[in-house]
């Protein structure tokens, strides 16, 4: 099992819990099972990745921390509208570090585990994350709002170019491990993009979807 399908299992298991062991009346005006899944794998995406930066943050007061975690949680919300009202709020009342599944709270653990190592190896965390929401978005995008898809993917794609940017300008050298080489690059040397509609340059073609290694945004102040 992979690691993207144990969590849409887990997925699926939040909403039984949340709603008292049955279907919430809410999940069936949902077209398709797998879209309340995918957003539901996709918002804890961005929790995490809020709540990884928030942490190494607290370490490193570096401004492009709480920049992204920021535009993370107005990510996370724009993902759970979409989840039923039971599911959103369990959801969102976890404490910091903990997501109702315990792959992702693992991967929780690690990643700020090596952030805290340095300050290049906090950035790299970022990079990592960035990249690894880029895979999975393009993993999920056809159960998804073709909109939500695009806003995410161009946020994750400015975040990944600040972390890029400030990891490079340290002496850093990061080796891509969900999307290939040249496209991580590509995507990071590139400018900016401003908000608006439309798809953009898609929500990245990574090696495969999936959070042993690797989350998602939207502009951020600085430039992410």
């Amino acid at each position: 099992m992979t690691a993207t399908t144990s969590l849409v299992a887990g997925a699926l298991a939040l909403s039984l819990v949340a709603c008292g062991g049955s279907v919430p009346e809410t999940a069936h005006a949902q077209p398709r099972v797998d879209d309340a899944s995918a957003a539901l794998v996709l918002a804890r995406e961005e929790k995490l990745a809020r709540d990884v930066y928030r942490t190494l943050g607290r370490r490193y007061p570096l401004p492009i921390f709480a920049h992204i975690a920021e535009a993370e949680q107005r990510h996370f919300d724009a993902v759970a509208a979409s989840l039923p009202s039971e599911t959103r709020e369990a959801l969102a009342a976890l404490p910091e570090g903990q997501f109702g599944d315990a792959e992702v709270d693992a991967l929780f653990t690690e990643l700020v585990t090596r952030g805290e190592a340095n300050e290049l190896a906090a950035l790299a965390v970022g990079l990592r994350i960035e990249e690894m929401d880029l895979a999975d978005l393009a993993h999920h995008e056809a159960a998804l709002d073709p909109d939500v898809v695009a806003h995410l993917a161009r946020g994750s794609r400015n975040h990944l170019r600040a972390f890029f940017r400030q990891h490079e300008a340290r002496g850093g050298s990061y080796v891509a491990q969900h999307l290939a080489q040249d496209e991580l690059e590509a995507i990071a040397r590139s400018e900016h993009e401003r908000g608006g509609h439309g798809r953009g340059r898609g929500a990245g073609r990574g090696r495969g979807a999936g959070h042993g290694g690797g989350g998602h945004g939207g502009e951020c102040p600085h430039g992410g």
